[in-house]
């Protein structure tokens, strides 16, 4: 399996995808109902070839016959109206929450003095303050004490309220359920990964995936934290089952940093656990305990669970960053680390022959995130290179 690396590679344009964050309400002319502006399904255009003949398509690159693809929510070049054609705020975060906020807004009703509260390790606190940016409705994110000063910066830039409660999500979440929210009638509850509208949202991935490949979609490599990517994903898979070839549906694999394994640590037990406390530096994966749904869809038969370190979830960003000029964080960099160790094959090539690989069509989510900078990226360059599994270039 080879990475694709297209540095400068010419990008398809289209139209806003569905799942995003940046939905404006506005009201019907009698004023009386709210509406709210529905994006346009992708107008999807031809794909283009990019450096070593890579197919690229319009939500990211993508590699066929054997190479791995990168779809990413990162760099989104379906919002024309964002700065470098980011997702509203910067990772996979805003199809989900974006979705689930403005159904909230719409339900509401347009004299309601809706006010969202999100408990987040960081990206679903992004994702909800962005939202509600856009919404014209006010937020408040209780992060942990395991986030970063600079991602509570960016929530308050966005004009978020923020706290700071607990050693981990849980402790979060349990502040605005039970602190927060019962002094607040006009409060609503945002969660960052466990709704149905929050897999609607991550759902838009297969979708837009179905319609922009045109070789078989053969597998699809994802971080997981809470699940609420993973199920969207295995949700998409599953809503699409008639149309797969001979029903062979897309083999998921779900990556986990060490620290933060809760759903490998069930899949190995053979029940759904919690994980005492969460040690990884991928702070924004860290459920001690993933979704009911996420456990569920654990057993469906077509979901793998992997763990890697964080030395190799760090290096996979700064090979990503050499490769793609994109710089992401380590939760994201989970999903990447497989295809840069060059072991992939563990798990979505087993028993096939070396030619049976070749032709496999793998696509790795490239989820974004804003816990991260070039500052950071080579701190974690210093500290965990010589630890890795992955090399870098001299």
């Amino acid at each position: 399996m080879a990475l694709a690396s297209p540095p400068g590679a010419q990008r398809v344009s289209s139209s806003v995808s569905r799942g995003l964050a940046a939905v404006t309400p506005s009201r019907d002319t009698s004023g009386n109902q709210p509406t709210v502006a529905e994006p346009p399904s992708p107008n999807i255009s031809p794909s283009s070839t990019g450096p070593n003949g890579h197919r690229i398509f319009d939500n990211g690159f993508a590699a066929v016959g054997g190479k791995a693809a990168l779809d990413q929510d990162a760099m989104h070049p379906q919002s024309p109206d964002l700065q470098g054609g980011r997702l509203p705020s910067g990772s996979f975060k805003s199809r989900g929450i974006g979705n689930y906020m403005t159904r909230a807004a719409a339900a509401a009703g347009p004299d309601s003095a809706v006010h969202f509260y999100c408990p987040s390790g960081g990206n679903a606190g992004l994702a909800c303050a962005t939202s509600a940016l856009t919404l014209r409705l006010p937020a408040t994110i209780v992060v942990p004490l395991t986030t970063s000063a600079l991602i509570m910066a960016r929530l308050r830039e966005l004009g978020a309220r923020v706290h700071q409660v607990g050693a981990d999500f849980a402790a979060a979440d349990r502040h605005v359920r039970d602190e927060l929210l019962p002094g607040d009638p006009a409060g609503v509850y945002v969660p960052p990964f466990d709704h149905p509208d929050i897999w609607d949202g991550a759902a838009t991935i297969v979708e837009e995936l179905r319609a922009q490949m045109d070789v078989p979609l053969d597998g699809i490599v994802c971080s997981v934290g809470g699940g609420g990517m993973v199920n969207g994903i295995m949700q998409g898979i599953e809503a699409a089952a008639p149309a797969w070839p001979a029903g062979r549906k897309p083999r998921v694999l779900a990556v986990e940093t060490v620290g933060c394994d809760s759903l490998n640590a069930s899949v190995r037990a053979g029940r759904h656990i919690t994980l005492p406390a969460i040690t990884s530096i991928a702070t924004t994966l860290g459920a001690s305990r993933v979704s009911d749904q996420t456990w569920r869809w654990s057993q469906a038969g077509n979901m793998d669970s992997a763990v890697v370190s964080d030395a190799d979830a760090v290096v996979a960003c700064l090979r990503f960053a050499d490769d793609a000029c994109i710089v992401v964080e380590p939760a994201c960099g989970a999903a990447l680390a497989p295809a840069y160790r060059g072991d992939l094959r563990r798990w979505l090539g087993q028993g096939m022959s070396d030619e049976e690989w070749a032709c496999k069509n793998i696509v790795l989510q490239v989820c974004g995130g804003r816990g991260v900078t070039l500052g950071i990226l080579d701190e974690y360059r210093r500290k965990y290179a010589s630890e890795s599994t992955i090399e870098l270039p001299s």
